[in-house]
């Protein structure tokens, strides 16, 4: 009798396998480095994660901040400083999930494949199940989202643009840099080959429900998608030029889209270069606005900024 295959096996099997290209290989390698001006390399999501400072050949290591980091910090000083706890949900799970399949497979370590039998987390048992998976530090999958994950695979298996994108592409790659005197962190999910479709760019890998253009391009100025466009793309060309070959510099960026259910479209999108300016031009403001809260140690909510707070219409389109 054959046994049924694991959750791992599965997902190994419905993924596209992704190799460097050897242009890719050569030209990664010379880029690899870690000195006063930053890092670069290959790392994992756990370990981006974790690397909350540098040491930019100075006495005290130096915080890092990310684009996400940047976004809460801008958004909320008051909240941002009190420590608001990270709190995981499915849709950020899913999300990891997929990062991990078609990304990362060494991080598929960090899942639990709960038993078939657990259909929600309705039932004692199968909340103590969830949480203990929590408590470890993993992330807890019932079998209905591993088969919409399996959806999602076979989906980018039948794309031409998605395979296009991966074909000897390198990913997880991890950038520490100075933006604006200011130290910055970003973790890439694709650089696409050099000599492909998409070598002139830098590319965000997206599970969304929000597949269509124009809800997407919501979902991208209210998450500040284009803040990360700029912060990456300016992270990776600094970079390029501290090394002395800018003749790797990227100048665009790409989506790589998944939608999150039935029947789990694939698509590609570029940012608009007007967008990235705009993102560029708003996360240096931001670093502004950051570095003066950090420095006085003042963090004030969105109402105590001196003048009263108008809630009118939104802007117009």
């Amino acid at each position: 009798m054959t046994e049924e295959a694991t959750p791992r096996e599965r997902i190994l099997a419905a993924r596209i396998n992704i190799s460097q290209s050897k242009q890719a290989t050569k030209d990664f390698t010379s880029l690899i480095e870690k000195n006063e001006h930053g890092a670069f390399n290959i790392q994992s999501s756990e370990s981006y994660h974790a690397t909350e400072f540098y040491n930019f050949n100075s006495k005290e290591p130096s915080m890092l901040l990310s684009r996400s980091l940047l976004k809460n910090l801008d958004t909320n000083p008051e909240q941002w400083a009190a420590g608001k706890k990270f709190k995981r949900n499915k849709t950020i799970d899913m999300g990891s999930l997929l990062d991990a399949a078609m990304l990362e497979v060494a991080a598929l370590k960090e899942f639990v494949f709960l038993d078939e039998s657990i259909k929600n987390f309705t039932t004692k048992a199968a909340r103590e199940a969830r949480d203990s998976a929590y408590a470890n530090n993993q992330m807890p999958i019932l079998h209905k989202d591993l088969e919409i994950l399996l959806g999602s695979l076979m989906q980018t298996n039948m794309s031409d643009d998605c395979k296009d994108m991966l074909k000897g592409a390198t990913t997880c790659v991890s950038m520490i840099g100075r933006l604006e005197g200011t130290p910055m962190k970003g973790l890439l999910d694709i650089v696409p080959a050099p000599d492909g479709k998409y070598g002139d760019g830098l590319t965000d890998l997206k599970r969304t429900g929000m597949f269509l253009p124009n809800d997407f391009r919501r979902n991208v100025l209210n998450l500040k998608y284009h803040w990360q466009a700029a912060i990456y793309l300016d992270l990776w060309n600094s970079w390029c030029q501290v090394m002395t070959r800018p003749d790797l510099m990227r100048h665009k960026w790409y989506f790589l889209i998944v939608q999150d259910s039935y029947p789990f479209g694939v698509g590609v999108a570029q940012l608009d270069p007007a967008l990235v300016d705009e993102g560029r031009e708003q996360y240096k403001a931001a670093i502004r606005r950051a570095n003066k809260h950090l420095s006085s140690g003042i963090f004030p909510n969105p109402y105590q900024y001196g003048e009263i707070t108008t809630i009118g219409f939104p802007p117009k389109k």
